[in-house]
């Protein structure tokens, strides 16, 4: 068995406003810098050993900060794990998109929920396919959690009806071909009711 650990990155100044962030590369803020030592220490003595992450820099500075804690000096950035891209929305809060785009339409230069699926889900399994470690975690973002969330859910949770806190903390399983959702978003706080030291 393979287990795969998921965390949003912390939160970013974008996030407190919320606007919505796609692949524009907003680093984290205090907050989500305190966040990121909080979920590092939670996921302390579960075992992982190999880091992924995002490239941008909200993802990859929250990485830095858990891989310090646990000890691993190498992160392996992987090209899928981005945000999607949202295109003439990003950036915007609610009442802005609701008012530049009313419900029912969007923004044509968007990356579409059909491209985002495959290209989060190929990036899963890539790493559980290149990795040899048992337990890996990835660095990653609210948009793609969610997408995988709704995959192997088949759409129970995840895109559209789950929301993931900044640093909260997904596990999926893989026995052989097969994924299971172990949990998600849970916080660092809660992570010790889910996990047990390794």
């Amino acid at each position: 068995m393979k287990e795969i650990f998921l965390i949003r990155h912390g939160e970013t100044d974008w996030n407190a406003a919320g606007r919505l962030q796609g692949r524009e590369d907003v680093p984290l803020n205090s907050t989500g810098e305190a966040q990121a030592h909080r979920v590092a220490e939670a996921l302390h003595g579960l075992g992982i050993e190999r880091i992924v992450t995002s490239y941008l820099s909200r993802a990859r500075r929250t990485a830095e900060i858990v891989a310090a804690r646990l000890g691993l000096a190498e992160l392996a950035v992987v090209e899928g794990l981005h945000e999607r891209d949202y295109g003439d929305i990003s950036g915007l809060t609610p009442i802005e998109r609701s008012a530049r785009f009313p419900p029912g339409t969007a923004p044509a230069n968007q990356e579409s929920a059909v491209a985002m699926k495959a290209r989060v889900t190929a990036a899963l399994q890539d790493i559980a396919a290149r990795h040899v470690e048992r337990k890996i975690l990835v660095v990653s973002h609210g948009g793609v959690i969610n997408t995988l969330l709704a995959h192997f859910t088949d759409g129970q949770v995840g895109t559209g009806k789950t929301l993931l806190p900044n640093c909260s903390v997904t596990k999926f399983s893989r026995h052989g071909d097969a994924w299971r959702v172990q949990y998600f978003g849970v916080s660092a706080a809660a992570l010790a009711t889910h996990e047990s030291p390794a």
